[in-house]
């Protein structure tokens, strides 16, 4: 992740967020569309990290 700026969250902390490229989003979507018996229903993301982790 690009840094540098100050990040400001109300609420936990330590909720995990996900985060994804569309990238990433895309070329997953694609390989499971590939595959017979895929879901119909996606559940992607790239990387989960909490408020907290984000200036690590």
């Amino acid at each position: 992740m690009r840094g540098g700026g100050m990040t400001l969250e109300k609420g936990d902390a330590d909720q995990p967020m996900d985060f994804t490229a569309k990238d990433d989003t895309a070329d997953y979507t694609a390989n499971v569309a590939l595959h017979d018996g895929a879901p119909r229903l996606l559940r992607i993301a790239g990387d989960v990290v909490s408020p907290r982790d984000l200036p690590r």
